[in-house]
């Protein structure tokens, strides 16, 4: 919806041609972000809690957020020089980064615990 939305929104905002173009690329960027962190509230949050496996969120967030997107941002900002959007993006790749490493989690059923006790 909000790729849908995209030029209803721009058609509403003044914005100089430049900040214009930065607004498009964050809309676009957030929309496909949108689907990653959709798709992995669902799974994650989701199934593989009612299935019993709850330490997955913490490995994939310690993975995909502290190890790749953080430190990709700091980069980009503070060394390379990236203009804004891309730093945005890298900020972002993180719900999209993990959609293989669940969705392979979630087709081996590594995540189904057994969650019965014995009496």
């Amino acid at each position: 919806m909000m790729f849908a939305f995209t030029p209803l929104i721009l058609k509403f905002v003044v914005l100089t041609d430049e900040a214009r173009k930065y607004l498009l690329r964050m809309l676009l960027i957030m929309s496909v972000y949108m689907i990653g962190r959709a798709v992995n509230t669902i799974v994650i949050n989701g199934i593989f809690s009612a299935g019993g496996d709850t330490i997955f969120d913490l490995y994939s967030l310690v993975i995909c957020m502290w190890c790749i997107a953080v430190p990709l941002a700091f980069l980009g900002t503070f060394r390379l020089g990236w203009p804004v959007w891309i730093v945005y993006s890298c900020t972002c790749l993180d719900e999209v980064g993990k959609i293989p490493w669940v969705m392979l989690h979630y087709k081996k059923y590594k995540w189904v615990k057994d969650l019965t006790r014995e009496m």
